[in-house]
C-alpha cells in the first residue's frame, strides 16, 4: 500500500517558498509516497503550483473549518503529519484526524498534540529557515544526510509551474512598451514599514535605471499593496507598468520570470521572484538574509550596516525604517549594473 503523508503548511507566502526544498527533497528520496499539503484557501493557488505534491487540500481557519479540515483528512487515512507551523492550531487538526505520527516543533501550548518534536535549528546547525522544515521532515538528521541536502540545495530550482500565457489585458500593456531590459520592483510587504525600502528610493532608482538603460519597470504587488504602487509608478513618471492587483499568482510569477532582474524587499514576492527563477535583487534592513534569505543561485544582497534581529521585527520599527533608508538607490544601481554585466 502506498504510504501518504501530510504537510501541514505555513501561512505565509515566503514561508510555504521556504518550506518548498524540503518538501522536493522528501518526494526526490521517497517518490512513491502520496502527498497531500493542507494550507489556508488563500494559499492554495501557490501549492498548486508546486509540482512535487499529488494534493492540495484547502481549509479555511475559523473553528468549523478546524473541525471540517480534521474529518476530511481522518477520511484520507494519512499514516504520518508534518507540521510546518508553529501554531496550536496546526498541531491541532492532526490530533483531531487521529493520525498516528505527528512531528513538528514544540512551541504554543501543543506539545501534547505531537508524538515527535523536532529543534530545527539545533539539530542542523544552519541558520537558515529552509533547514527547520528539512528537520521536520526527517532530512538531515546526521552529518550524511546534512551534506545530501546540501548536494541537493546547491543547484536548487523550485518546482513551480508557470502560466503559458498571461491575460490579453496584461499582454497588451507589455506589448505597449517593448524594451530589452526589463526590471521588476516588487515594494510591498506582508510585514509592513520595517521591511519596505522607502518609496522615495524605489522612484529614484527607477529613474536611474531609466536613464541609464531605457528599460521598462514592472511593479507587482497585491490589490492591498496598490496605492503604494501607485504612489511610486506615478514618482517613476515613464517606462513604468503598475500590476499591483491586476494579476494572478501564477501570472505574477511568470513575468517575474521574463524579468532580467526583480528588486525587492525581504519579502514573500522576493521568495515568489526567486521561485520563479528571476535573478533577485534583495534589500535588507534588520532583518537576517541568513535566515531569510532568497534560495537559489545568482541572487544578490544589500544589507544596511546594521545588528540583525533575525525573523521578527515589530511592523512600524523607526530603527528599521532608518536601516533601509540607509541603503542609497545609488548602491542599488551599483549592485543591478553588476548583475547586467556592465559596471558603471
Amino acid at each position: 500500500m502506498t504510504e501518504s503523508v501530510l504537510v501541514c503548511s505555513v501561512n505565509w507566502l515566503g514561508d510555504c517558498i521556504m518550506s518548498m526544498p524540503a518538501v522536493a527533497m522528501f518526494r526526490s528520496k521517497y517518490p512513491e509516497t502520496r502527498i497531500v499539503v493542507l494550507a489556508k484557501s488563500a494559499l492554495t493557488p501557490l501549492w498548486s503550483m508546486n509540482e512535487t505534491i499529488n494534493e492540495v487540500f484547502p481549509f479555511d481557519d475559523s473553528l468549523v473549518g478546524t473541525v471540517r479540515a480534521a474529518v476530511s483528512v481522518r477520511r484520507m487515512g494519512v499514516d504520518r503529519a508534518y507540521i510546518f507551523p508553529n501554531s496550536f492550531r496546526s498541531a491541532l487538526i492532526p490530533a483531531m484526524a487521529r493520525i498516528k505520527r505527528r512531528i513538528g516543533v514544540p512551541g504554543d501550548h501543543r506539545v501534547f498534540l505531537l508524538t515527535e518534536r523536532i529543534d530545527g535549528f539545533v539539530r542542523t546547525g544552519r541558520r537558515h529557515q529552509l533547514w527547520e522544515y528539512m528537520a521536520i521532515m526527517g532530512l538531515c538528521g546526521d552529518e550524511e544526510s546534512i551534506a545530501a541536502c546540501d548536494m541537493f540545495l546547491s543547484d536548487w530550482r523550485c518546482p513551480v509551474k508557470l502560466e503559458k500565457t498571461v491575460s490579453a489585458p496584461i499582454t497588451e500593456l507589455l506589448d505597449a512598451m517593448p524594451t530589452h531590459v526589463t526590471v521588476g520592483f516588487v515594494p510591498g510587504s506582508a510585514r509592513g514599514p520595517s521591511k519596505q525600502w522607502p518609496a522615495e528610493h524605489f522612484i529614484k532608482l527607477g529613474r536611474l535605471l531609466i536613464d541609464a538603460y531605457n528599460c521598462r519597470i514592472l511593479l507587482f504587488g497585491t490589490s492591498d499593496e496598490r496605492k503604494h504602487c501607485e504612489r511610486i509608478s506615478a514618482g517613476i513618471e515613464r517606462n513604468v507598468i503598475n500590476l499591483s492587483g491586476k494579476t494572478s499568482l501564477p501570472e505574477t510569477a511568470t513575468l517575474m520570470k521574463g524579468c532580467d532582474v526583480v528588486v525587492t524587499n525581504d519579502s514573500g514576492g522576493m521568495h515568489l521572484a526567486a521561485a520563479a527563477g528571476a535573478r533577485v535583487m534583495a534589500i535588507y534592513g534588520l532583518t537576517d538574509p541568513e535566515i531569510t534569505g532568497p534560495i537559489g543561485n545568482g541572487h544578490r544582497i544589500l544589507s544596511a550596516e546594521t545588528d540583525r534581529k533575525g525573523r521578527d521585527i515589530a511592523r512600524d520599527s523607526k530603527e528599521a525604517r532608518d536601516a533601509l533608508y540607509s541603503i542609497a538607490p545609488d548602491r542599488v544601481l551599483q549592485v543591478l549594473a553588476e548583475m547586467f554585466g556592465v559596471r558603471r
